[in-house]
């Protein structure tokens, strides 16, 4: 009991992403990190196993990054920074951010956490979802996780691809096979359902890919989608097909100007009119 009085301390607990309660538990110094962890999820009423800690930047109050979960550390020496890989000279002594996992921590240190924009309509609508999926998976794996954080029906995710994204542009369509380890840390993820009209796709019609820019094409931004060419129709026909391809309607529609970008870096853009005819492309 009086060992309890000597090395008790309180510590403020707040949670990562301001969704659940902020705290304050009286702790020992001593305790290891499963028996804080087992107080803390006492206290919010879930499995203790399912939390991860977060240090607390003293300067700023920001997250720094989660602490490893090791048998032997005290709550002292993980909230005083005695294991330097921690970096903890510069946090508060007194305090944690805690984030409840959707899985045990164990198995979440076998995962990786990918971010992935759903587009709903076109690029008009779209929602980013943190998907955790075994590091050793593949595109397949990240689709399931999707399907089950996005609510998809089985019938639309026969039809939904995920494509990378870097500087505003498409970089290239992923296949379903390739492993985790092979995508780019540095580039966006998106998910979409293909369009009807790319799956019925005629003998003449091209896909091609499309980017918005501000007065140059080098200054591109925005969510770039992929778009079916048809030849020989008039650009006002193309126009109602964009709009329809990438949800933005009216107004706002009307405000964007349409250009061909040629292949290379200095090519400059061919503005479209609406009476033009769309060439062939190859």
């Amino acid at each position: 009991y009086y060992d309890y009085l000597l090395n008790r301390m309180k510590v403020k607990f707040a949670p990562l992403k301001r969704q659940g309660d902020e705290f304050v538990l009286t702790l020992s110094r001593k305790m290891t990190y499963d028996q804080f962890a087992k107080k803390v999820g006492e206290h919010l009423g879930i499995d203790y196993s399912h939390l991860r800690f977060y240090p607390v930047l003293a300067t700023n109050a920001k997250p720094k990054p989660p602490i490893k979960r090791t048998i032997n550390q005290t709550l002292y020496q993980i909230l005083n920074g005695q294991y330097g890989s921690y970096g903890y000279s510069m946090h508060l002594p007194d305090a944690l951010y805690y984030e409840v996992l959707d899985t045990s921590l164990s198995e979440y240190e076998t995962k990786k956490t990918l971010k992935v924009t759903w587009l709903i309509d076109g690029i008009n609508k779209e929602t980013a979802y943190e998907l955790l999926v075994p590091r050793t998976g593949t595109v397949s794996d990240v689709l399931a996780a999707l399907q089950k954080k996005a609510d998809i029906d089985d019938e639309s995710m026969h039809a939904v691809r995920i494509y990378e994204a870097q500087n505003g542009k498409l970089h290239k369509e992923l296949r379903h096979d390739l492993t985790i380890t092979g995508l780019n840390e540095y580039v966006s993820l998106y998910a979409e359902k293909i369009p009807e009209e790319e799956l019925n796709m005629q003998g003449d019609e091209r896909l091609i890919t499309a980017f918005n820019f501000d007065r140059e094409p080098t200054k591109s931004h925005g969510i770039p989608f992929k778009f079916v060419v048809k030849p020989g129709e008039i650009f006002k026909q193309t126009k109602e097909r964009l709009s329809k391809r990438t949800g933005i309607k009216g107004k706002q529609f009307e405000k964007i100007k349409f250009a061909v970008v040629p292949h290379g870096i200095y090519q400059n853009p061919r503005y479209l009119e609406d009476g033009m005819r769309m060439i062939p492309l190859t």
